[in-house]
């Protein structure tokens, strides 16, 4: 599975670290389930996101990271 999305995102991290409160965000995911059982898999994803306030605002200070997780998917 390929997840990828794009939205607006109001943080509280403020400058000098970030912008502004309201910030654009870019992300992109990507992870398999690993079927145990018919309704139960093992989920494994690894994932990048960019937050920054493209440019709308000086200093444009960015915020970039990668995500992981590992768990239990269950389907019903």
């Amino acid at each position: 599975m390929i997840i990828s999305g794009a939205g607006v995102t109001a943080t509280g991290i403020e400058p000098p670290d970030l912008s502004g409160i309201f910030e654009f965000n870019l992300q992109a995911n990507a992870g398999v389930h690993w079927f145990i059982r018919d309704n139960l898999a093992l989920t494994i994803q690894a994932g990048f996101l960019h937050v920054s306030c493209a440019g709308i605002h000086y200093p444009n200070q960015g915020l970039n990271c990668t995500t992981g997780m590992v768990g239990l998917t269950w389907f019903f």
